[in-house]
């Protein structure tokens, strides 16, 4: 991919969803130009018909290939790339390469039907109870679902949290698989120990619903904190969504 194109992809606050949507509107859009083309031409020779389409359909897939390569999903990912290793160069962080996610964090954190095929963006902080991370997760869905891929952004600090569980949303959500971790069985369970919640829980939950952000669960547990965001990789909104789960691990260690 060219550095034009790298260029191109700046980050905005929903970069993951407009990937996504781009190329679907382009496809539906020369699908209907095509028709449209088709009935237009309705009174002219029937090869004449078939090549003003075949064109109008060679121009969609021409601006779809230079779409993705220059707002597509890999364009987005060079440019969170980039953003965060300089992010990372200011802050005494270390970016690190692409590879699987931690599967205590996927325990904690993906929702019903989603598997991480990869880690990505990975930057990595030393703390005095070990290592933060942010990155970005691809997702794919279980087979036979119908669901694209997606990226969820991802803040991971350590925490002293025993052996408890806890999952606070920012929002409530009619779609469980967005961003309600499994475990929770679509929302149902919220806390999982062998006491009731302790007083913490409430003072976690009061902590997240006074942070503006997008859609983002966060989870307390396997001595952890884990933010799993729907969208906006900047890394503004990582300083932020690290601020929010290092307050949350403080919290929890009372």
């Amino acid at each position: 991919m060219s550095a034009d194109a790298h260029r191109g992809a700046a980050l905005g606050r929903r970069a993951w969803t407009g990937a996504a949507g781009r190329s679907l509107l382009i496809a539906v859009g020369t699908i209907v130009v095509a028709v449209i083309a088709a009935v237009l031409t309705g009174g002219l020779p029937q090869p004449i018909r078939v090549a003003i389409v075949a064109a109008v359909l060679v121009v969609g897939v021409l601006v779809a290939v230079l779409v993705v390569d220059r707002r597509g999903a890999e364009a987005i990912h060079a440019s969170v790339e980039a953003a965060r290793a300089a992010w990372a160069q200011h802050h005494g962080w270390v970016p690190v390469a692409d590879g699987p996610a931690d599967p205590a964090d996927v325990e904690l954190a993906v929702p019903r039907g989603w598997s991480v095929t990869a880690a990505r963006g990975r930057i990595v902080g030393a703390r005095a109870a070990g290592t933060a991370r942010a990155e970005t997760w691809v997702l794919r869905a279980v087979p036979g679902s119908r669901r694209q891929p997606r990226r969820r952004e991802i803040v991971v600090v350590p925490a002293r949290t025993g052996a408890v569980r806890l999952a606070v949303s920012t929002v409530a959500t009619a779609d469980p698989l967005l961003i309600t971790p499994a475990w929770t069985r679509g929302g149902r369970t919220t806390w999982l120990g062998t006491d009731a919640e302790p007083a913490w829980a409430a003072r976690v939950r009061d902590r997240v619903a006074a942070h503006a952000d997008l859609p983002l669960t966060v989870t307390v547990g396997a001595d952890r904190v884990v933010v799993y965001a729907l969208d906006d990789p900047r890394p503004q909104t990582l300083e932020a969504r690290l601020a929010l789960a290092t307050e949350i691990a403080g919290i929890v260690a009372g």
